[in-house]
């Protein structure tokens, strides 16, 4: 497995970063030139396909009207049952949530806000100088281990982004600027160049790769990076994350303002939203 190029974010500039400036943003679609890379994962383009544009879901049938099963309000789509998976491109285990999620939520008849964020100015706030899971030469090969075999049990290409952490401002406002079905598409889309690729996703010609792999116009994306009220929307989502107790990602707020963090706490949140118990997986 090859090393990343790592660096120390400067948690204090990330939170910066994603302050809207006083300044109007530029109107006008910035012309991309678009270096093909050919590092794809043999045997996976198929099963990408599908994690990244799957097919439109039905509507979710309505909850129980018992008091155990009592619905309870969530997400901006005015569905009965949803969770909000505040993620951050950065987050290698978001990376696994994000090309999963879907299909568990269909199948659970839950809705999901896809909800951007930044954990730089989560983790300044916390004292963090680096990133947690870089905090030992123990810790971190662990991570890329556990990452590796726990895509390749699921299936999905897994390859050691060139830098981590990453620059994931302009990706985050980029998701940001896209709503329901096309916010999912682009994130996984991204999430699948930087984990599935290994690409850096702070270069315009991998947010553009992205966003055509989730059949959208790069202009868009460019065009959204550089709006205003995107920033702004961007900075309150890391204030609501701060507000709701976020300290990592993915985390998964449900319906009664509960928390679950990681992967591995996916299943039991959409239990908890469902019928107020976690899941029984033995």
């Amino acid at each position: 497995m090859r090393t990343a190029r790592v660096f120390r974010s400067d948690f204090a500039r990330a939170d910066d970063a994603v302050r809207p400036s006083a300044r109007q943003g530029r109107a006008g679609a910035a012309s991309t030139n678009r270096d093909h890379r050919s590092r794809d994962v043999s045997g996976a383009a198929c099963l990408i396909d599908s994690f990244i544009t799957p097919n439109v879901r039905a509507t979710a049938a309505p909850r129980s009207t018992s008091s155990q099963n009592a619905p309870r309000e969530c997400g901006a789509k005015g569905s009965a049952m949803a969770i909000r998976f505040f993620f951050d491109f950065s987050s290698t285990y978001s990376y696994l949530t994000a090309m999963r999620i879907e299909p568990l939520a269909d199948a659970e008849g839950i809705e999901v806000e896809w909800t951007p964020f930044l954990l730089g100015p989560i983790f300044a706030d916390a004292g963090f100088k680096a990133t947690p899971n870089l905090s030992s030469e123990a810790k971190a090969s662990f991570m890329w281990e556990d990452l590796s075999r726990r895509a390749a049990h699921r299936g999905i290409p897994f390859v050691m982004p060139e830098v981590f952490p990453s620059r994931s401002v302009s990706a985050a406002r980029a998701a940001l600027s896209l709503e329901g079905a096309e916010r999912a598409a682009f994130s996984r889309a991204v999430f699948h160049c930087e984990y599935g690729k290994g690409m850096d996703i702070a270069q315009a010609e991998t947010l553009s790769e992205a966003a055509e792999a989730a059949g959208i116009d790069p202009a868009r994306i460019a065009e959204g990076i550089r709006n205003e009220a995107v920033k702004a929307a961007l900075f309150a989502n890391v204030e609501a994350a701060k507000a709701a107790g976020v300290f990592g990602a993915p985390t998964f707020i449900t319906g009664d303002g509960s928390r679950f963090w990681g992967d591995a706490q996916l299943r039991d949140a959409f239990s908890w939203e469902r019928t107020g118990t976690l899941a029984d997986l033995g």
